[in-house]
C-alpha cells in the first residue's frame, strides 16, 4: 500500500513538473509555422508578452464554444472555451491570454488518488495552496479543483488542478492562467469542466 502511495505521489510530481514546463514555454510552433513575429523578430505567444495582436490566428483554428474536443490518446471530450485552440501536442490553449488546458490519464481509480492528495502534496512541489471544490458535470459526475498558485518570470498563475475518474483510471486536468485574467476566465473554465465526458 505504501509503494502505491508512494508510486502515485511520484506520478503526481512529475505531472506538476511537465504542466510547469508546458507553462513555462508555452507553444510557439504555431507562431513559427505561420512567420508570426513582432519587430523584434521574437515569436508572439501571449498578450502577458504584449506581443499578440487579434489578426494573428485565422479563425478556422478557434474554437466556437459549441464543438466538443477530444484530447489524443484518452476519452475524454469537453467543449473548449470560446476561441481558445488546439496546438500540435494536442493541449488546449488561448494566445490571448496566456491560459492552457492539458490532459493527462492516471491508471489509478478516482477516489484511491484523491485520498493521496492532500495541501501539502502541492506546497512540497513549491506550489500555494489556494482551495479545493467538488465540481459536478452535467452528467451529474463528480470531479475535484485544487486551486493552485505560482508565480512565473514576475508573473502571478493559478492552476486548476482538476480530476475526474472511475474505480480504474483517473483524468487529471492542468488549467493554467495569469491571475490578472482570473476575472475573465474562471468561470469560463470552470464551465468548461462541466461539459467533461469521460
Amino acid at each position: 500500500m505504501k509503494r502505491k502511495i508512494a508510486f502515485k505521489f511520484l506520478i503526481i510530481s512529475w505531472l506538476m513538473c511537465q504542466s510547469l514546463a508546458y507553462s513555462q514555454s508555452l507553444d510557439t510552433s504555431f507562431a513559427k509555422n505561420h512567420q508570426i513575429t513582432n519587430n523584434s523578430g521574437k515569436y508572439k505567444d501571449s498578450i502577458i508578452k504584449q506581443e499578440w495582436s487579434p489578426n494573428s490566428i485565422p479563425d478556422s483554428l478557434l474554437f466556437d464554444g459549441i464543438q466538443k474536443y477530444t484530447f489524443p490518446n484518452t476519452h475524454l471530450t469537453l467543449i473548449p472555451p470560446k476561441t481558445y485552440r488546439a496546438d500540435n501536442r494536442g493541449n488546449i490553449i488561448h494566445d490571448w491570454t496566456g491560459s492552457s488546458i492539458q490532459c493527462t490519464i492516471v491508471n489509478s481509480g478516482y477516489s484511491s488518488l484523491l485520498k493521496t492528495i492532500h495541501k501539502e502534496t502541492f506546497e512540497k512541489q513549491g506550489f500555494k495552496y489556494i482551495n479545493q471544490e467538488t465540481l459536478s458535470t452535467r452528467l451529474n459526475k463528480e470531479g475535484t479543483i485544487f486551486l493552485i498558485g505560482f508565480t512565473l518570470n514576475g508573473i502571478e498563475y493559478e492552476r486548476i488542478t482538476f480530476f475526474i475518474g472511475n474505480n480504474t483510471e483517473t483524468a487529471w486536468l492542468s488549467i493554467n492562467y495569469p491571475v490578472m485574467m482570473k476575472s475573465l476566465l474562471f468561470e469560463t473554465i470552470e464551465n468548461c469542466l462541466t461539459t467533461i465526458e469521460f
